[in-house]
């Protein structure tokens, strides 16, 4: 027979199994909530990495088309975003509220959104790819409904700035005149020839200087100054684009002129139709009205001189190199191809003056000299970069934007940080 102390201890033994028990299944409990709960987090937590890839991209994109307008931008923004997933459904952004165009400052590291026609002289995109109850997208959560959340809103933002060198077709590092009627708008080579009807609407000019229009001559595209400087206008002058200074100073690379004063192709300049030969040494002269064709290739001049209506003709891809002054204000370039990439001019002379009655398909690139064109009628098609940059005498100054990057001259598309 069991004693009763004996049957009190046994009982005390059960009630103690018992709390234990009840211990165990509440430890469990909170065990199996925990790892309910960081499923849910993990889920939010990918997500968010798939919507940050995703705005990551679209911004790329959409400031990559930063030079063809706002909408351009704003399209390439979303379909690149549409191209990404996230939590299984294809990212969808609305225009309007999910992709910004704004001012980059590199030295501050700030965003300044732009709107309306300011828009045009943005140098950046920031896209916000959104998972949300407003957007009719929530994310659904498995194990948080319990608490009463079936949802969570989820987003992730990314801002693209151009990081560019070069701002536009035309510039004057120190200062930009433009006078006399002169004007400037853009076209695309690649898809043929200029047209004034359909002239787009990219003709930039910018300046680390001031930007002086007078008379009745305009900018079709933006006129940005430098930091702290003005856009000025007189007369019926008159700039389509934006107008605000730009936050980041131009920074051009000096001219690379490689091997070209050994490795050229000067032994291949003909004698002129006149019978003179223009090569004496490494300087260039033609006048009296001679001509000859260069062939295709690179060229290297100590100083290159048209004048007396003189002209040289090229017939392909043509670089010329020239250390010294280049003059053509009496002469003319002709580039048969009318396509202005083959016709490349790279100086670090004082002067490069390339006025005249004829029309110049090229690029002259040359940021430590001063580039003039002043030629009544004549019109210039391609890229100008000088170290001041005068147009004059009523032609029009029309930017190819089939020229890409050239000499490191165009634009590279970073994530700002």
């Amino acid at each position: 027979m069991m004693l009763r102390g004996e049957r009190q201890r046994i009982s005390r033994l059960k009630r103690r199994r018992g709390a234990v028990a009840v211990l165990a299944l509440g430890f469990l409990l909170i065990a199996i909530a925990f790892l309910a709960f960081s499923t849910d987090i993990g889920y939010i937590t990918v997500t968010k990495a798939e919507l940050q890839n995703a705005a990551d991209a679209a911004a790329r994109a959409g400031a990559r088309r930063l030079a063809n307008g706002p909408s351009e931008a704003r399209a390439g923004a979303v379909a690149l975003a549409a191209a990404n997933e996230a939590a299984g459904e294809f990212v969808t952004l609305n225009v309007a509220e999910d992709v910004e165009i704004g001012r980059w400052n590199r030295g501050t590291a700030t965003f300044t959104l732009l709107t309306g026609a300011d828009e045009a002289g943005g140098n950046a995109v920031r896209v916000t790819c959104r998972r949300s109850g407003a957007r009719g997208n929530p994310l659904p959560l498995f194990f948080a409904p319990v608490l009463g959340t079936s949802h969570a809103d989820v987003a992730a933002t990314a801002t693209a700035r151009v990081d560019s060198s070069v701002c536009g077709p035309f510039i004057g590092i120190d200062k930009v005149t433009i006078s006399g009627g002169s004007y400037t708008d853009s076209y695309n080579s690649d898809a043929g020839f200029y047209s004034a009807v359909a002239a787009r609407h990219n003709g930039h000019v910018c300046s680390n200087g001031s930007i002086t229009l007078s008379g009745p001559s305009y900018v079709d595209g933006n006129a940005l100054p430098g930091p702290g400087h003005t856009v000025s206008t007189s007369g019926s002058s008159y700039v389509t684009g934006s107008r605000a200074p730009r936050t980041d100073p131009l920074s051009l690379a000096p001219v690379d002129f490689g091997d070209s004063a050994t490795n050229n192709n000067n032994h291949n300049i003909p004698i002129s139709d006149g019978g003179n030969a223009p090569l004496a040494g490494t300087s260039f002269n033609l006048s009296g009205g001679d001509h000859v064709t260069l062939d295709p290739g690179i060229y290297y001049f100590s100083k290159f001189t048209l004048s007396g209506g003189s002209g040289v003709t090229i017939t392909g891809p043509t670089v010329i190199y020239c250390t010294g002054d280049f003059t053509a204000s009496g002469g003319s370039v002709a580039n048969l191809s009318q396509i202005p990439a083959n016709l490349q001019i790279y100086c670090t002379g004082g002067k490069v003056d390339i006025s005249g009655s004829s029309s110049l398909y090229g690029v002259v690139y040359a940021p430590s000299s001063k580039v003039v064109r002043s030629g009544g009628s004549s019109d210039i098609y391609g890229m100008f970069v000088g170290k001041e940059l005068t147009l004059s005498g009523g032609g029009g100054a029309h930017g190819d934007e089939a020229l890409g990057i050239l000499k490191g001259a165009r634009r590279r598309v970073v994530l700002a940080q």
